[in-house]
């Protein structure tokens, strides 16, 4: 029986809410299936690619995800729906696409876990820029291949402030921009504060 346009959103629309109920309920796998349903009736459906990215996110970081969806539900009383979906989308496609993952308290990670997430920890990384002599030449052979793990606030800082001494200060930007969002702290805002300087440095030689 093929449902009719009307009655497919009324599914479409229906099954979400159930997504999101499960996620609030921490039933993050369940959550998962619920919405991967829905993308298989509409792929195109905005909001379920969102709840299957929260999902998926939660399913190793729980904290970061429900921070993020929490931060869906501000911005959904103060903007339109569609802006919120794309901003939310946004972040959390760009986040997806990105060489970290990140925790809001940074989760402990070892290395079955970077295994299990295709990635390499921080400090492996770190033999790899030693065993190069360089930190530009160790991420640009890496940025694109895999990703790296951060198992606390610190390694991600120093990773930043690395970026930043390195000619990375877009790159540097976009994951403060990113992280903002859901984490933000004094030491974060005095890299911020580096960034921009070296920005403007960077700016006035130019000009």
């Amino acid at each position: 029986m093929k449902l009719s346009s009307i009655n497919t959103r009324y599914v479409i629309n229906k099954t979400n809410k159930k997504g999101f109920e499960q996620f609030s309920q921490k039933q993050y796998a369940l959550a998962f299936r619920t919405f991967a349903h829905v993308l298989s009736l509409d792929p195109t459906n905005k909001e379920a690619k969102i709840g299957l990215l929260l999902s998926d996110s939660a399913l190793d970081f729980p904290e970061h995800a429900s921070h993020l969806f929490d931060y869906y539900q501000i911005l959904l009383n103060k903007t339109t729906k569609s802006k919120a979906t794309a901003q939310i989308l946004e972040i959390l496609e760009s986040m997806d696409k990105a060489t970290f993952f990140l925790s809001s308290v940074f989760k402990s990670a070892d290395t079955k876990k970077a295994e299990e997430l295709d990635g390499i920890l921080y400090q492996d990384f770190l033999k790899a820029v030693k065993s190069r002599s360089s930190f530009k030449t160790a991420f640009e052979d890496l940025m694109f291949s895999t990703r790296i793990i951060f198992v606390s606030k610190q390694e991600f800082y120093s990773f930043l402030q690395q970026l930043i001494e390195n000619g990375f200060l877009d790159i540097g930007l976009e994951y403060i921009e990113h992280l903002r969002e859901v984490y933000y702290d004094y030491e974060l805002d005095e890299i911020i504060t580096k960034a921009l300087k070296n920005d403007h440095k960077k700016k006035h030689k130019l000009s």
